[in-house]
C-alpha cells in the first residue's frame, strides 16, 4: 500500500511563518497601511494556512494509526513543492506492486497519484484532509478514516473502472511519438504563453477545419464538471459512454474545399464541440472503423499540452496529436459508507 501526501512544507511556504511575530504585524501593517480591511483579510487568509496545515497533520498521523491498527503496511511519499516528484519518507512495505494508493489532500493530490498508476490489479483510493481542500474525488476525511480503512480491510466496497484518456504526439520532423500521462480529468491544449493563441487544424471522422483561438479542452465525463464546464460545455453522467471537447474563445476558422484552405477567416466555427467514444475498436474492426477520434495538427511555435491541470508536453509545428482512450482504466474505490465523492 502507498500513501502519497501532499507535502506539509506547501502550507508553510504559501505565506511567511505563521502569524505570531512583532516584526510580520509590522510588515504586514506596511504593506497594507492604514487600510484595516486589507490587513485583517490577509490575518484571516495566514489563519486558514496555519489550520489547513494542522488538519493535514492530523489526517496524516490518523491514517497511520489506521493502517497500524488494522496491520496494513504501507509507504508513505510526499510530493514535492513542484508537484512532479515523489519522495519516499517512510517504508514498512515490501510490495512491488501496491494493490491500494492512497492519497492524502485534495483533489489536486489525488490528480497526482493516478498519473501515476498503470496497473490495472491496483486500486485508489483518495482522503480529504483538510476542510479547506476541494475533495469531490475523494472517498473520506479526517473524521471516517478509521472506518474507511475498516471497510477496505472487511471488502466492504465496490470498484468502478475509470476510462481515462491518452494523446499520442507524433512528431513531423522525424517520427518520433510521445505521450501525455493518462488524464483522469482533461487535457487542455493550449499556449505556452496564456495571453497568446493557437493555431491548428482540428479533424474528426470526416470534419476538417483549421482554427485560432485559445485552445480546446479534451475531457473526460468526471472532467466535464470542471473547466470544461467553465468553457461552456455541459457536464457529462459519469457513465457516459464518450469522451469530449470544446474549442475555448474560438476566433475564427479556415474551411477546407475542393480548391484547399479558403484563404479568408470566418468567425464561424462549425467544429467547435464534439463527443468521441471511451473505447477503441477491435482489431478486427480497426481497418473498416473512420477516424472517431479528434486529431490536431499543431501550426504553433509555443503550443503544449497540460495534462490533469499540472504534466506539460512540449509541442513543435507539425506535431500530429490523437486523443485516444487509454488502455488501462482506473479501479476507483467506492466505499459503502461514502459521504463525499460522486465517482
Amino acid at each position: 500500500m502507498i500513501i502519497i501526501a501532499k507535502k506539509a512544507m506547501v502550507f508553510r511556504k504559501i505565506l511567511p511563518n505563521f502569524m505570531p511575530s512583532n516584526q510580520q504585524e509590522s510588515a504586514y501593517e506596511e504593506v497594507c497601511g492604514s487600510n484595516h480591511r486589507e490587513l485583517a483579510l490577509l490575518t484571516a487568509h495566514q489563519n486558514v494556512i496555519s489550520e489547513a496545515y494542522e488538519q493535514h497533520e492530523l489526517s496524516l498521523a490518523t491514517l497511520k494509526q489506521a493502517l497500524d491498527h488494522h496491520q496494513l503496511n504501507h509507504q508513505v511519499c510526499y510530493l514535492d513543492d513542484d508537484w512532479r516528484h515523489i519522495r519516499i519518507l517512510e517504508n514498512n512495505s515490501t510490495a512491488r506492486s501496491p494493490l491500494l494508493f492512497i492519497s492524502l489532500g485534495g483533489d489536486g493530490t489525488f490528480l497526482q497519484m493516478v498519473a501515476r498508476v498503470s496497473s490495472e490489479h491496483s486500486c485508489v483510493l483518495g482522503i480529504r484532509s483538510t476542510v479547506y481542500s476541494v475533495g469531490s474525488l475523494c472517498q473520506a476525511r479526517e473524521s471516517t478514516i478509521h472506518s474507511a480503512i475498516r471497510d477496505y480491510q472487511l471488502k466492504n466496497f465496490t470498484i468502478n473502472k475509470v476510462a481515462r484518456m491518452v494523446a499520442k504526439v507524433t512528431s513531423l520532423k522525424n517520427g518520433t511519438v510521445r505521450y501525455t500521462p493518462p488524464a483522469f480529468n482533461d487535457i487542455l491544449y493550449t499556449n505556452q504563453d496564456p495571453g497568446s493563441a493557437v493555431r491548428y487544424t482540428l479533424s474528426i471522422q470526416e470534419q476538417v477545419e483549421k482554427h485560432i483561438s485559445s485552445g480546446i479542452w479534451f475531457y473526460t465525463p468526471q472532467g466535464s464538471t470542471g473547466a470544461a464546464q467553465a468553457a461552456g460545455a455541459k457536464p457529462l453522467p459519469y457513465d457516459s459512454p464518450v469522451f469530449s471537447f470544446i474549442v475555448r474563445e474560438p476566433y475564427g476558422a479556415h474551411t477546407y474545399t475542393d480548391h484547399g484552405w479558403q484563404p479568408q477567416i470566418t468567425r464561424h466555427v462549425t467544429l467547435k464541440q464534439g463527443n468521441f467514444k471511451k473505447s477503441m475498436p477491435s482489431k478486427t474492426h480497426l481497418a473498416a472503423v473512420k477516424q472517431d477520434h479528434p486529431v490536431v495538427i499543431n501550426l504553433t511555435t509555443k503550443a503544449c499540452l497540460i495534462t490533469d491541470g499540472r504534466h506539460h508536453l512540449p509541442l513543435d509545428p507539425g506535431d500530429k496529436l490523437d486523443f485516444l482512450p487509454y488502455a488501462t482504466p482506473l479501479n476507483v474505490l467506492r466505499l459503502k459508507n461514502n459521504e463525499i465523492s460522486a465517482l
